[in-house]
């Protein structure tokens, strides 16, 4: 997996820059941009004036799910949990009034609301409108040369930009519409992906979770088939047609094709199954070839807890990264400081790092570390857009305005 260049840059590592990189100015801003996104929800749902219990319940009710799926696989995670929960921000603040333009715009064109309207465009705008932000993290993910996110990083941020959507849509029209009417059995709390209520598979959440995780599969394998290109075609068409079930006056023959929903909800559940066998078979594939770093030992170590989960996250996307880039016949090398980074945070965990058992070289590298001015340029733009469009969004747009605008 390591190569021999690996293998040298460990046994003699080059001094990092002692400037705050880009990496480091992204931790802060996600920290910062969290909390000012908290802030902002609250204000958000004060200024739509919805009732506070409601809200509260299709939180809790789209909350849940999240955590204990990404609690549960919190070893083929390699994101941490403050972007995935950044990503319900976006589907909050970002996909809610771009949808209100879009929307709007299309009622110029079909005026009315006739099933072209609620049941075609209505559900083909509001599913890609959220898909749009997965797709940058795909692309981001892809292009990253430290980790690649795994399909469960993937789809919990598509339930994350789902939830948020949910969470601004009911409390727009006060109104607790789908994950929380039902949410109180036993078995809804242990196992919400398996039984039928809270009824989660036909929710935003559920839908962009659906196109989410077909994303990541193709991220992750796409190299190694083009067949993978149909996951991602398939989670975001489920998604469509099962929102079209929903919003369909009438509309018998959608309702047989999609099961009366129970498609979605099976196909639900068949993602997790996915997601999960898929970053079981990365770590399999991975644990066979990285002699170089280790488990970490909760027996006997002074490292703190949350650098030992930091290790393991950072291993898990370079195990990704590595499945990727090692796809046979086209074989690249590593970046020389992705096995920097992930050697930093072994120390960090208290785990050693075997140099010695580098399996060999795949080739030499043939770039350099990259210049980070530029890319922290471009990132302060886009974090001050983002606010910009926050505060906007959560102090001055009202979706009524926009739609009657449009």
């Amino acid at each position: 997996m390591w190569s021999i260049a690996d293998r040298r840059t460990l046994q003699d590592p080059p001094s990092l820059p002692q400037e705050r990189t880009t990496s480091e100015l992204l931790v802060m801003a996600g920290r910062s941009g969290l909390a000012l996104a908290a802030v902002l929800f609250v204000v958000r749902v004060v200024r739509l004036d919805s009732d506070p219990t409601s809200v509260a319940t299709t939180v809790a009710a789209h909350a849940w799910p999240l955590f204990l799926l990404a609690g549960a696989g919190i070893l083929l995670r390699a994101t941490p949990l403050r972007r995935i929960l950044a990503m319900a921000s976006i589907g909050f603040f970002v996909v809610s009034p771009l949808v209100a333009v879009l929307v709007g715009a299309t009622r110029v064109v079909l005026p009315g609301t006739g099933n072209l309207q609620v049941a075609v465009l209505v559900p083909l705008v509001e599913e890609v409108c959220k898909f749009l932000p997965l797709l940058v993290l795909a692309r981001a993910g892809a292009r990253d040369q430290l980790r690649t996110p795994t399909a469960l990083d993937l789809m919990l941020a598509g339930l994350a930009v789902g939830a948020g959507f949910a969470v601004h849509e009911d409390a727009l029209w006060d109104r607790v519409l789908v994950s929380g009417v039902e949410f109180g059995g036993l078995g809804s709390w242990l196992l919400p992906f398996v039984v039928r209520f809270p009824l989660l598979a036909i929710g935003h959440a559920g839908w962009t979770a659906l196109a989410g995780a077909g994303l990541g599969l193709w991220l992750v394998h796409g190299r190694r088939s083009r067949l993978w290109l149909a996951a991602p075609a398939a989670g975001l068409g489920l998604a469509v047609l099962d929102h079209a079930r929903v919003n369909v006056d009438g509309g018998l023959a959608v309702r047989l094709l999609t099961l009366q929903g129970r498609l979605a909800h099976w196909a639900l559940f068949g993602a997790v199954v996915a997601v999960v066998a898929s970053g079981l078979w990365v770590r399999r594939w991975a644990r066979a070839r990285d002699g170089v770093f280790a488990d970490v030992s909760l027996q006997g170590q002074g490292a703190r807890l949350p650098d030992r989960w930091r290790y393991l996250r950072q291993r898990t996307g370079a195990w990704t990264l590595a499945y990727r880039r090692l796809t046979p016949g086209r074989e690249r090398a590593a970046h020389p400081w992705a096995v920097l980074v992930l050697a930093a945070q072994a120390r960090a965990a208290g785990v050693e790092v075997d140099a010695s058992a580098v399996d060999g070289p795949v080739r030499e590298p043939v770039h350099q570390p990259p210049s980070d001015r530029a890319s922290r340029t471009r990132v302060g733009l886009a974090l001050a857009a983002l606010t910009l469009l926050l505060v906007v969004t959560a102090l001055g747009i009202e979706p009524q305005q926009l739609v009657a605008s449009g």
